[in-house]
């Protein structure tokens, strides 16, 4: 049986949940959100730990259900081994190309064609459809030409596929059909919220454990009918399957919180794109608005960024504010968030930023691609002082900065690395001559040994086991690592100490889906270059994910990511055009009119541009609705580089729906007042910036 609970954001659904489960349970929630949904469970169930309830994301679900099959080990491509076997397709393929092949050589081209691939497999497409309905005649002779040219690709890549392992939307269709066998889900139910969307695949997911066990899904309503669409979807698969339906509204008895203006915002800012009835609540009096929501125009980011701080400053100092009661959502990561973090830290407020980081500058893949660019570039000098200057070796600073003078000085390159040194020896002390010649024979002891391996490897996978092999127990590469990363906690660097820490890891992933992809194929030096082209690809589309280093901090992320737990205050920053709702990327492998005549024809794919704007639109209404307390909103009049910005949309729409709603200016144009005098650091820059400004 599957029951559709439906609830608002003011509703405390987990609350709901918890009073509601009975038995042993699986709960079922986004991956961002497991950490955070441990958390409220403990808090609803009462309970020091969870005996019969166990929180987890539906693909760790759907792994259960594989090794329950004894499937655990069948070979997954992930996005990124898909990204690096794509590369080489295209590149194989690339004078058969036409339409794409100006585009082919480019990264960003890369991952187009891999979320097309992914997006394609989620919403159960067939490229054959799609190029049956064009007419080549027609004006879509362009579409067809990009049609047929993806089909060259995607054939190759499911050929590539094939017999050897699944990827992972594939993976999700293959647990899929073992949820009818498995005895996981015997005396169990099961909990699904924190989505507001499912695509086709894990719609199928629920609908099989349905058919067995009760599973009751949390709905988030909200004003813009993603709700209505995903009921609607859902009840459709559920008639098909023969499971029956129950829908109902969470009871209004487990409305969140009794706030006024925010309760009044929750039911009628977005009112005007939903036919929803009319408003049950009063518009709250001047100062219960002012004081639960404040709105601040600012000159520019930086002023930005240093009223944000100055206002969280004073909710703690003044208000008795948490850290943790506190988040900041910013959707500006390449411009905004960095301004912000540097102001924060100046404020002496800890920030932790929830965002994915990438593991290319990671110690660990530095010193990989550095050590094999040395070896299969026969002793490329840059690369040697790159993977030394890791200091992931037993050399110290010195006797580096040493050798590299040296090498400089005297132009040693390639096969010179081999040889005893016997440039310079008048210029130098006879031992300081000795611990240089000492120094490069160690260095070439430790490479000889790739190089030999790199000699007699027969095939590719070969090649890269004996690799592994040598990082591990040569260079002790995990052990030094952990070392590093220990240290760099103890200094209180975590988040640089967690990337340490599982950037080995990955690049260690990155190489073993690199040996199922290259597999057999003959290791030579046109093999190893090509090997060394495909890692690089890897490791870029290679990202990670850092846990809040401390329970009491304020966390910064993205609007769509972004899922804090229960909140005082919700800052929002950047809330400008483009930006707050972040629109679709313009750029991509099909035009506006391209994704209007898939649309034209019901072709699912022509609908994810609107997709993904109406759930960065229930995004925005979500956090919103989130705190408690108090809603802070600013955006800036100018971007970092002076050009000019506007405010977004969700800034009349506040103004509309609450007419006496003040508009603050920021801290530092509004005039030189208390606020700017928080700490002793902001205190002197603004002091002595005053005194400069005069003339004093």
């Amino acid at each position: 049986m599957l029951n559709l609970f439906m609830a608002r954001e003011c509703m405390n659904k987990e609350k709901f949940i918890y009073e509601n489960i009975k038995g042993k349970t699986y709960v079922l929630v986004p991956n961002q959100y497991t950490l955070v949904a441990e958390e409220q469970a403990l808090k609803y169930t009462g309970s020091a730990c969870l005996l019969d309830i166990e929180i987890l994301s539906l693909n760790r679900l759907g792994q259960r259900f594989m090794a329950e099959q004894g499937k655990e080990n069948i070979e997954i491509l992930d996005q990124y081994g898909r990204h690096m076997l794509l590369y080489k397709i295209i590149k194989s393929h690339k004078d058969e190309l036409e339409v794409f092949k100006s585009a082919a050589d480019q990264s960003g081209f890369i991952d187009m064609v891999n979320d097309f691939i992914a997006d394609f497999k989620q919403q159960n497409c067939s490229l054959d459809e799609l190029i049956s309905e064009i007419d080549v005649d027609s004006h879509s002779e362009l579409l067809a030409h990009k049609l047929r040219e993806l089909k060259l690709i995607i054939d190759e890549y499911e050929s590539e596929l094939e017999g050897k392992y699944i990827d992972s939307e594939d993976y999700i269709s293959m647990y899929v059909s073992l949820i009818g066998d498995s005895e996981l889900l015997d005396n169990h139910s099961v909990w699904v919220y924190g989505f507001d969307t499912l695509a086709p695949k894990s719609m199928d997911a629920l609908i099989e454990m349905a058919k067995r066990i009760d599973v009751s899904l949390m709905v988030n309503s909200s004003d813009f009918n993603l709700d209505i669409n995903l009921v609607s979807a859902l009840s459709a698969r559920a008639d098909s399957a023969g499971v029956k339906i129950l829908k109902e509204y969470v009871p209004d008895e487990y409305r969140a919180y009794g706030r006024e203006t925010l309760d009044y915002l929750e039911e009628n800012l977005f009112r005007t794109v939903s036919s929803s009835s009319e408003t049950t609540l009063k518009i709250p009096d001047d100062s219960t608005v002012n004081d639960e929501v404040k709105l601040v125009e600012c000159a520019n980011p930086f002023y930005e960024a240093e009223s944000a701080a100055s206002y969280i400053y004073e909710l703690i100092r003044d208000k008795g504010y948490k850290m943790n009661d506190i988040a900041v959502i910013c959707n500006d990561d390449s411009s905004r968030q960095p301004i912000i973090r540097r102001t924060f830290e100046e404020y002496g407020i800890p920030l932790f930023v929830d965002s994915r980081r990438t593991i290319t500058d990671s110690m660990a893949a530095r010193f990989i691609v550095s050590l094999l660019e040395f070896v299969l570039h026969k002793y490329r000098t840059s690369a040697l002082f790159v993977m030394l200057k890791t200091e992931l070796t037993s050399i110290s600073r010195e006797d580096i900065e040493r050798l590299e003078n040296y090498a400089r000085n005297y132009k040693i390159r390639g096969s010179m690395w081999t040889r005893e040194f016997k440039y310079g020896h008048f210029d130098y002390a006879d031992e300081e001559f000795e611990k240089l010649e000492n120094t490069r024979s160690y260095i070439m002891e430790q490479v000889s040994k790739l190089v030999d391996i790199k000699e007699r490897s027969g095939t590719v996978a070969e090649f890269i086991f004996d690799l592994i092999k040598i990082l591990e127990e040569e260079w002790d590469l995990p052990g030094r690592l952990q070392a590093v990363s220990e240290a760099q906690s103890e200094k209180g660097y975590n988040e640089e100490a967690q990337n340490t820490a599982q950037s080995y890891e990955a690049c260690v992933k990155i190489l073993e889906q690199l040996a199922s992809i290259l597999g057999g194929e003959t290791f030579d030096r046109g093999g190893g270059i090509e090997l060394l082209q495909l890692y690089r690809k890897g490791l870029e589309s290679v990202d990670i994910g850092i846990i809040p280093p401390a329970l009491d901090g304020i966390i910064m992320g993205y609007m769509i990511r972004t899922r804090p737990g229960p909140l005082k205050a919700m800052i929002v920053l950047a809330a400008n055009e483009g930006v707050l709702p972040m629109e679709p990327a313009s750029e991509g492998i099909f035009s506006v009119d391209e994704k209007e005549f898939f649309k034209e024809h019901h072709f699912p794919i022509g609908h994810l541009d609107e997709l993904k704007m109406t759930e960065e639109n229930v995004a925005m209404y979500r956090l919103i609705s989130k705190p408690y307390e108090r809603l802070y909103i600013s955006w800036s009049l100018s971007d970092s580089e002076g050009q000019d910005s506007k405010p977004s949309s969700l800034v009349d729409a506040f103004r509309a729906a609450l007419p006496s709603l003040k508009l603050h200016k920021d801290i530092i144009s509004s005039g030189l007042g208390m606020s700017v005098i928080n700490n002793p650091k902001t205190a002197l820059r603004h002091l002595l910036n005053y005194l400069r400004a005069e003339g004093l």
